[in-house]
């Protein structure tokens, strides 16, 4: 058949299958008129509809997943009505899941087999130790059931299954922590793919120098990953996680320790801001103030702007220690506001960027949208409306309540009402 793609590239249509085809497995293929090329391919399956009669079950405490000298998964095959299925015919298969981060990943080759259920309906597979090349790691498999009765019935089953002790993995969100007495370590804890809140955890922190002395080491609950830092000097740190289990994950991320009542920066450098900072809030005329340091006297040169446009720029010449900078930003509808610091050291140029937000939320919002028609709203269009309600009247002068905003769907515009 012949069909045209509408404005959005689709296109849909029905056909019969003639009923004299067998029932199984076929495919529909989509081809450009012009070249002849196949565009797509997708498989559909023909069958005659008939109401199951059984269901397979997989039973966790009929299962033995974690010891494997005694690998075993089992469970039951029971009709609606709960009467048990006996001597169906089970056929099987093992295959890995695509976890690449575990230690096992790729190491599992596909297993395969059947079995038949007892009297009671139950079914067991035993998992011998020689299919796994390590028994000391762990494994995610997939378990696949394709079960037959004794009238030819068949139905399939499937299920992901974690094999094995395996160990721990850490995960982060950053690899680089900042901390004046409490270190909030951005790590979690996960055992399979089961996130771990009540995992003994335990750190090293080593200086960064060729001796790598201990300064500080302990134990965290991975549910609450915090160290208290405030007996360490200021300075920049390696710290070390692991676990008191064997074959379990190691990690490591940079700590760096700035006390408040610090006069210098924790480590030499030519610009040091005390905290991380991507953005600082200004106050309601739009100044601004953030923390910064040296190791020695020294120049940097700053722009402040607003939409690209330069509010502020010029040379500051800065002696070692810890300061404050201060400055004033400007605001535009839907703009940026920023300061960049620029500063030499050993003959190369660094950038620091810190984004300026205004002190209240600005009066305009933008929203975008992506519209889909399904079958039910096909050739009608709806509008939808946007409310957004005013937090601070304060900081909308001309006293509107709400903003509104109509979208069309027909031409992904946003309208305002």
């Amino acid at each position: 058949m012949d069909l045209i793609a509408d404005r959005f590239g689709r296109c849909d249509s029905c056909f019969i299958v003639p009923k004299t085809l067998k029932t199984g497995q076929y495919s529909i293929a989509v081809f450009d008129p012009a070249s002849g090329d196949n565009l797509g391919t997708m498989r559909f399956h023909v069958s005659e509809y008939k109401a199951p009669t059984f269901f397979i079950e997989y039973d966790p405490e009929a299962s033995s997943l974690i010891d494997m000298d005694s690998l075993e998964v089992g469970g039951t095959i029971r009709t609606y009505s709960q009467a048990p299925v006996a001597g169906a015919t089970i056929e099987y298969e093992f295959r890995q899941r695509d976890t690449y981060w575990m230690e096992t990943y790729g190491r599992f080759q596909p297993k395969s087999g059947t079995v038949v259920t007892d009297s009671a309906g139950r079914w067991s597979i035993p998992m011998p130790k020689s299919w796994f090349d390590d028994s000391d790691e762990q494994y995610k498999l997939y378990l696949h059931l394709q079960a037959t009765d004794a009238r030819g019935e068949t139905q399939t089953f499937g299920k992901d299954i974690i094999i094995g002790k395996g160990g721990y993995k850490f995960f982060f969100d950053a690899r680089v922590v900042w901390a004046d007495s409490v270190a909030d370590v951005p790590v979690r804890v996960f055992f399979g793919d089961n996130g771990v809140d009540d995992a003994d955890v335990h750190y090293r922190v080593r200086a960064c120098d060729k001796d790598s002395t201990v300064v500080a080491s302990g134990v965290f609950r991975s549910g609450r990953p915090a160290v208290d830092v405030s007996a360490i000097p200021s300075g920049m740190y390696d710290m070390q996680l692991y676990f008191a289990r064997e074959k379990s994950d190691t990690a490591a991320l940079r700590l760096i320790v700035a006390h408040e009542a610090d006069t210098l920066p924790p480590f030499e450098t030519p610009f040091f801001l005390a905290q991380q900072l991507q953005e600082v809030q200004c106050a309601s005329d739009g100044s601004f103030s953030f923390r910064y340091g040296n190791s020695h006297d020294n120049y940097f040169y700053y722009v402040v702007s607003c939409a690209g446009d330069v509010v502020d720029e010029g040379w500051h010449f800065q002696k070692a220690g810890m300061h404050e900078f201060a400055g004033r930003a400007k605001f535009a509808d839907k703009e940026r506001s920023e300061i960049a610091i620029y500063q030499m050291n050993r003959h190369c140029l660094s950038e620091t960027q810190i984004h300026l937000l205004p002190a209240v939320p600005q009066d305009s919002i933008e929203i975008t949208t992506e519209t889909f028609r399904d079958k039910g709203g096909s050739g009608r269009k709806r509008d939808m409306d946007f409310a957004r309600q005013e937090q601070q009247r304060e900081a909308f002068p001309h006293g509107c309540d709400c903003q509104h905003v109509r979208c069309c769907p027909e031409s992904d515009s946003v309208q305002p009402v």
